[in-house]
């Protein structure tokens, strides 16, 4: 999922199965989401 432009999550992807955050320069797992979910 990618972030939202201007939010504090630029360069940041999230993946919604595992809900690993990464880095996406130098894709680097950066943080974990155990239970990832889309916003309304």
């Amino acid at each position: 999922m990618e972030p939202s432009i201007g939010s504090n999550w630029d360069g940041l992807y999230v993946c919604l199965k595992c809900g690993r955050i990464i880095r996406q320069d130098t894709l680097e797992v950066i943080g974990r989401n155990p239970k990832p979910k889309l916003l309304d």
